[in-house]
């Protein structure tokens, strides 16, 4: 991919940072239907109604994660180094550093 945002109107509040899927909702590892249908993560705040750019891979900002970690799509848009244990996985990416994240999706596991 080329690292051009994509716009989309969200269905509720975002921020920035949170995985969006096609259906302008946060994510959610605990909701099979969302498995394979994350576009990127919110690159700006937007209020439910609004339009949203969506960063769809290659690096982005945010903080909280020690370099190398491996991130997941965790539960309401969240990206977590937890792997999660119910719904499905999906990989986001890794963390660069302490404040650089590398995003590149996975395909999802939908888990029994």
């Amino acid at each position: 991919m080329d690292n051009e945002p994509i716009t989309i109107a969200v269905e509720s509040d975002m921020t920035v940072g949170q995985a969006v899927t096609i259906y302008g909702t946060a994510a959610d590892s605990s909701v099979v239907d969302h498995a394979g249908k994350i576009l990127g993560l919110a690159r700006d705040d937007a209020a439910e109604g609004e339009e949203v750019e969506i960063h769809t891979d290659g690096p982005f900002e945010m903080e909280g994660f020690e370099p190398g970690a491996v991130l997941w799509v965790g539960q309401n848009g969240e990206i977590t180094d937890i792997i999660p244990t119910r719904g499905f996985q999906q990989r986001a990416g890794i963390a660069l550093s302490d404040t650089i994240v590398l995003i590149k999706f996975g395909e999802p596991l939908v888990l029994a």
